[in-house]
């Protein structure tokens, strides 16, 4: 048992990098957007770096600019790098394991742990190029943060900060969801809580103006919300992925196309 816990890490890296092969070889047969995000699908010899310091989508392609463009790096080589990124998540995951069950009655709990760690949709999305990979180990150092108290920290505000510049709606619902748990089950002071109510609200205009970048919202913000899931379900309606989420009642809505 002893010797499982010592290389599991080993094994789990392993394991997520054969899902890097798994996504580099789907990609290169079906397409996707790590083509874009590897600077494939056109010419970008005119752009300069900083254009790509934007929210969303143009934040990764400014990780990436100078690796594809500049050092010409191959496109599985990005397979590689995104992987050990989503790694980082994965192993943070393995160390709270083993923190947290450490004083547990029950033996079986960490295999169990490590049973989860193991599930493949969750290694494909996080072992290709793109933004999963970053918002999957931004979020588990995040909650590592939250779990050591660390929530007043330096790295901890920088790791939200590129979370929300990755994806804002993210961001948004991970702060909602600490500020909500803070305030109803924390031993926090009234003053400290009241610090976090004021961060919050002023948090809030700087990620619905990262959103605005991304989703170019305009006039009403709703209408245009609205509009962009319409287009995700008509092009969804034309693959083998389409779920019909839109045709749910709105309790179903609210927790799977709303949210």
């Amino acid at each position: 048992m002893i010797f499982l816990k010592k290389y599991f890490p080993y094994f789990l890296f392993f394991y997520h990098l054969a899902f890097a092969f798994l996504g580099w070889q789907y990609i290169l047969k079906n397409g996707g957007d790590a083509y874009r995000y590897w600077f494939l699908d056109r010419d970008y010899s005119e752009f300069a770096w900083f254009v790509f310091l934007k929210p969303g989508t143009a934040i990764v392609q400014f990780f990436t600019f100078p690796l594809a463009n500049y050092l010409h790096l191959p496109f599985w080589m990005g397979f590689f790098l995104f992987s050990c990124i989503g790694f980082l998540g994965f192993y943070q995951l393995y160390r709270i394991a083993l923190e947290q069950t450490k004083t547990s009655k029950n033996p079986l709990l960490f295999y169990f742990i490590a049973l989860l760690l193991l599930l493949p949709n969750l290694h494909f999305w996080t072992a290709i190029i793109g933004k999963e990979a970053l918002v999957f180990s931004i979020s588990v150092f995040l909650a590592n943060k939250i779990l050591h108290s660390k929530i007043f920290t330096w790295s901890f505000l920088f790791l939200f900060f590129v979370l929300a510049l990755v994806r804002p709606h993210v961001a948004f619902v991970f702060l909602l969801a600490l500020v909500i748990t803070i305030f109803l089950t924390s031993s926090f002071s009234k003053k400290r809580k009241l610090i976090v109510g004021s961060v919050f609200l002023a948090t809030l205009p700087l990620l619905y103006f990262f959103l605005t970048k991304i989703a170019n919202l305009r006039g009403n913000p709703l209408l245009r919300l609205q509009t962009i899931y319409a287009r995700h379900i008509e092009v969804f309606k034309t693959t083998n992925s389409y779920v019909p989420l839109d045709q749910y009642n709105l309790f179903g809505k609210f927790f799977t196309f709303y949210f």
